[in-house]
């Protein structure tokens, strides 16, 4: 006989796992194993250290570039200060040798003390404004002093066209090269730019942090189910703003610098050139009409000179072409070996009035130019300052709201 037998029944898939695990036990009775951990916290972790250290690293980029626009502003007003210091070193040595040739030939100021004591102290301070230049600006100083030794022993003197000759030759061959180079570099310096005037830094340190944000999201928003996280946002938000911060920081130093470095700087180079002009025309002319010889370039050059003069670029406009009517005949009477009207026009005083309207115009100009290259950087350098903590402060912020965002994420698997 026969037990009969109740009918099956089917399972749910909740039952059948859980009798699958039991099955899985074997007949020793184990417990299933445990499933194996999750790597998405640490995956999360990761994604914070890159998302801070990215962030930083751009503030790092955008304050270092600021700080670098700073100190080249900083530095921009000294150059053309120290140019127009080297501009009157020069030309008052030169002066101080042409009062002795005026002096041979009737003038009554012998005093070339006053001359080579302001270029003596010029060099000084030359030499405390830019230490680099300190050792050639001290052997200029002791070549002016020997310069100047000379011209003492030559005024009023029988030798004075000997010593005159002597004291010529150091300036030439020595003091005005040695000048003149120190300039060429002043000017060299000018006309270079730092790295920090070009906008790519900020901009490429920016598209990679913001790639690296944008890699970060993509896994964030799978293994969290959320399309946006904000403190991804935020950091990515402060990104870009570093970088426009940044950008606005390079246009308004090179404003400032366009202006220092290039049209302020500018000016003071041609007033320096008219103010060596008229010196070196007032002394070639005064040594021809003293000797009483004058060579065909010699004519040529102070020619040149004149018309240099009738040309510079004084604000006021007219002083350089009233010095240069008043030697033009000077000059032509030097050609015609009319000795005596040379020296009657260079002793003039309607010559001596030009030379002074002149001289003084260019000083204003070459003052109002050195103090625009000053007033214009030192501005900005506030502002740049200001910028560049607001933009370490937005990185530290994106930062710290990249890892709040990522970690309010990470807690969901605790």
């Amino acid at each position: 006989m026969t037990t009969p037998t109740a009918p099956l029944r089917k399972v749910g898939p909740r039952t059948a796992g859980v009798l699958s695990h039991a099955g899985a036990a074997g007949p020793a009775g184990h417990l299933p194993s445990a499933p194996p951990p999750s790597h998405t916290p640490r995956r999360l972790r990761q994604f914070q250290v890159i998302a801070v250290v990215a962030m930083l690293l751009l503030g790092v980029v955008g304050v270092v570039q600021v700080l670098d626009l700073r100190t080249q502003l900083s530095s921009a007003p000294n150059l053309a200060d120290q140019y127009a210091r080297l501009g009157g070193v020069e030309t008052d040595l030169v002066e101080a040798g042409n009062i002795v040739a005026f002096a041979a030939v009737g003038s009554p100021n012998t005093d070339v003390t006053k001359r080579i004591d302001s270029a003596s102290r010029a060099l000084i301070v030359a030499a405390a404004e830019r230490p680099a230049d300190s050792d050639a600006l001290a052997a200029l100083n002791s070549a002016t002093l020997t310069y100047g030794a000379l011209l003492h022993q030559g005024v009023g003197s029988p030798q004075a066209s000997t010593l005159l000759a002597q004291a010529d030759k150091l300036l030439n061959s020595d003091i005005r090269p040695g000048l003149a180079a120190l300039r060429t570099n002043l000017t060299t310096e000018a006309q270079t730019r730092s790295w920090a005037f070009s906008s790519w830094p900020v901009w490429l340190a920016a598209t990679l942090v913001l790639g690296a944000l944008c890699a970060i999201s993509v896994p964030v928003a799978r293994r969290s189910h959320r399309i946006i996280n904000l403190g991804l946002v935020g950091a990515a938000a402060g990104a870009l703003l570093i970088a426009v911060l940044g950008v606005a920081a390079i246009s308004t130093a090179s404003s400032a610098d366009q202006s220092s470095r290039v049209t302020e700087f500018q000016k003071v180079t041609s007033l320096t050139s008219g103010s060596l002009a008229l010196a070196d025309l007032r002394g070639g002319q005064v040594r021809a009409a003293w000797t009483k010889t004058i060579s065909t370039d010699s004519a040529s050059r102070l020619g040149e000179l004149t018309q240099q003069l009738a040309t510079a670029k004084v604000p006021k406009g007219a002083s350089g072409a009233n010095v240069a009517a008043q030697h033009k005949p000077i000059t032509q009477a030097l050609t015609k070996s009319s000795w005596a009207a040379a020296i009657t026009g260079l002793l003039a005083e309607q010559t001596a009035n030009a030379e002074t309207a002149f001289i003084l115009d260019t000083r204003t100009a070459t003052a109002a130019a050195v103090k625009a290259a000053a007033s214009k950087p030192g501005s900005a350098t506030g502002g740049l300052t200001a910028l560049a903590v607001t933009i370490l402060t937005l990185a530290v912020l994106g930062a710290g709201a990249a890892y709040l965002g990522l970690g309010v994420r990470l807690k969901e698997y605790r």
